[in-house]
């Protein structure tokens, strides 16, 4: 309890970390993001849990730790991004006064998640407890929602010009199927494929007050799956002793292939290829008076190999094509559990990862998370939030719209608030 005391100023006092120029929001529109958590318990240790011995969502060989013959859980969880875009403005003289926000977007997406598990009744050649499970789990992110109304910031009536709405639909999901194992020494070794496929659907239309203003103008993308893609995961656990488990994961390279509709000019195929993902970490267990874990795991992600050969962005907007060398990164998780009364967890995460596109971002996340028991049933809740202050040029160019342009460039606050809540229930047969 101690720990966690100490630990919670310190993760609150890092996840303010902020950056330089930078276009987040617009790669989710190019490329997407990672889904969220896919369960309540992984969501509260901060995404941590390579060699968790109560879960598999971060390594496919943890699937043998489930000790009943069949396992069934059900998530729902909520994502909140919220965007507040400002612009600088300038005492009589020219000097430097504050910034003004002028555009304030909450977009709220929800997702689903689940799987079923069962303990296979017989053993085979060289490995015993075979483990097989089939589930959903949100993938790749690419929703993005933008609304701005377009005002003359030199009319003291703050003349209302006209509006921009811009929004893009797609969560893609996988369906993973997972194989676990125990082998000699009590190793684990599991392996997991899920297959990924979806729709995009983006467009954008700028629309006048009035007919004299300026043009209206509009854009539609759509983007459909045109083949069958694979996350695959390879994964082992050892446990050393009865406090200490050491684990590693392995995600190989995942294409996506998008066929593309729009009246604009573009490319009749989008590829994208995310890039390899390898992690080691491990869980210890604290002595009994405790009654805590930690869990701690350190990613590298190769994005150096990372291939995209379309960008909606520029299309969308007036910004510019996203011209960044990708570099490979390390991120590190840390979660801790304490259990209250041996039977209430509570739960805080950390979540720390450099940005791709320049090694002079990161990005950071809070988590925390508790659960309990109703009739058998197990229900795990997690929340976290990350939050993001950068500068960008203005989306649309102000003369567009018959205004002077700025050269100056927006403050843009970027938070993001995830919530996730889950059962989980157990049958044995056997019983």
């Amino acid at each position: 309890m101690k720990l966690i005391k100490i630990l919670i100023p310190v993760l609150l006092m890092a996840n303010l970390i902020y950056s330089q120029q930078a276009a987040f929001n617009l790669n989710r529109l190019n490329y997407g993001s990672e889904g969220s958590a896919a369960t309540a318990a992984a969501l509260g240790l901060g995404l941590s849990g390579i060699a968790s011995t109560q879960s598999f969502e971060m390594n496919p060989a943890g699937l043998v730790n489930y000790k009943n013959d069949l396992t069934v859980q059900f998530g729902f969880g909520l994502n909140s991004s919220n965007l507040d875009r400002s612009y600088p403005y300038y005492d009589s003289f020219g000097g430097f006064t504050d910034y003004g926000s002028y555009i304030y977007n909450q977009n709220v997406a929800e997702n689903v998640s689940g799987f079923i598990s069962y303990k296979l009744p017989f053993a085979l050649p060289f490995f015993s407890e075979p483990h097989l499970s089939v589930g959903l789990q949100p993938a790749y992110d690419f929703n993005y929602s933008y609304e701005e109304e377009i005002r003359d910031p030199f009319n003291q009536k703050d003349k209302l010009l006209g509006y921009i709405n811009w929004n893009q639909e797609g969560l893609l999901y996988s369906i993973p199927l997972t194989f676990s194992f125990r082998t000699w020494a009590g190793i684990t070794m599991g392996v997991q494929t899920g297959y990924v496929s979806g729709n995009l659907k983006a467009h954008r239309d700028i629309i006048p007050w009035k007919t004299n203003d300026f043009s209206a103008d509009s854009v539609r993308i759509d983007r459909e799956s045109e083949s069958a893609s694979l996350i695959t995961r390879f994964g082992l656990q050892f446990p050393v002793n009865e406090r200490l488990t050491l684990g590693g994961v392995v995600q190989l390279p995942t294409e996506l292939t998008f066929k593309i509709k729009s009246e604009a000019a573009v490319p009749e195929k989008q590829t994208i290829t995310y890039p390899l993902k390898a992690g080691i970490g491990f869980e210890y267990h604290f002595i009994n008076e405790l009654a805590a874990k930690i869990n701690a795991d350190v990613y590298f992600e190769q994005w150096s190999k990372f291939e995209n050969n379309f960008q909606a962005a520029p299309l969308m907007s007036d910004a510019s094509a996203d011209s960044s060398v990708y570099h490979d990164v390390l991120s590190v998780r840390v979660g801790i559990e304490h259990l209250f009364l041996n039977r209430v967890p509570l739960r805080v995460g950390f979540f720390y990862s450099q940005y791709p596109q320049s090694e002079s971002f990161a990005r950071t996340m809070l988590t925390a998370g508790t659960g309990f028991t109703v009739l058998g049933a197990e229900f795990n809740l997690a929340a976290g939030v990350q939050s993001q202050e950068y500068f960008q040029n203005d989306l649309f160019d102000e003369s567009r719209f018959g205004l002077t342009s700025r050269t100056d460039p927006d403050r843009v606050q970027d938070t993001d608030y995830f919530v996730k809540i889950d059962m989980q229930y157990a049958l044995d047969f056997t019983k």
